[in-house]
């Protein structure tokens, strides 16, 4: 699939049902289901939007969909088709993390700076910015936890691919 209108076909077939493809698109990326079936039926470009949209909503699929390359050792794979190598699922939740302390920073204009600020002057925030530091810190940590348990997996499932390809190709067991 050399056309990224192809590959964002092809990921709306495999996220979605084919009767109800256009509402489903539009609960998740909140573009409407006219919009999606205008652009379907039409075969033209998708739109800038409707690419971040599916992106946000499918993060595990974005950079294939926007390059038609996937790495699917760093979470990043083409929808079903990568079957010999193990869905990194703990990717696609440190990246839905990761995307909502970025989304969280933007609309509170809070980042890493303002946080390393605050936290000196903690005795003499007001109620607001107390709170706006906890969300902070909360979004923080889930994402360093996030990225935690990726790591782990990966090791993990690294390790299992290594031993299964040489036993495929070698004959090798433990």
């Amino acid at each position: 699939m050399s056309k990224i209108t192809e590959r964002l076909k092809h990921l709306i077939g495999h996220v979605t049902s084919e009767a109800k493809k256009f509402k489903e698109l539009e609960a998740a990326t909140e573009i409407t289901s006219g919009t999606w079936r205008s652009w379907w039926n039409r075969s033209g470009s998708p739109s800038g939007e409707m690419i971040e949209a599916v992106s946000t909503a499918w993060p595990e699929y974005a950079f294939w969909l926007a390059t038609g390359n996937d790495d699917p050792m760093h979470g990043h794979h083409a929808p079903g088709l990568n079957k010999h190598i193990r869905t990194r699922s703990a990717a696609r939740d440190l990246f839905l993390a990761q995307q909502e302390l970025g989304n969280w920073i933007a609309i509170n204009k809070f980042g890493y700076n303002e946080f390393a600020e605050t936290v000196k002057l903690d005795q003499n925030l007001d109620d607001e910015n107390n709170r706006k530091v906890r969300e902070f810190n909360k979004l923080r940590i889930k994402v360093e936890a996030l990225e935690s348990i990726r790591n782990e997996q990966e090791a993990s499932l690294r390790k299992f691919e290594e031993e299964e390809f040489m036993k495929e190709f070698f004959g090798y067991t433990e």
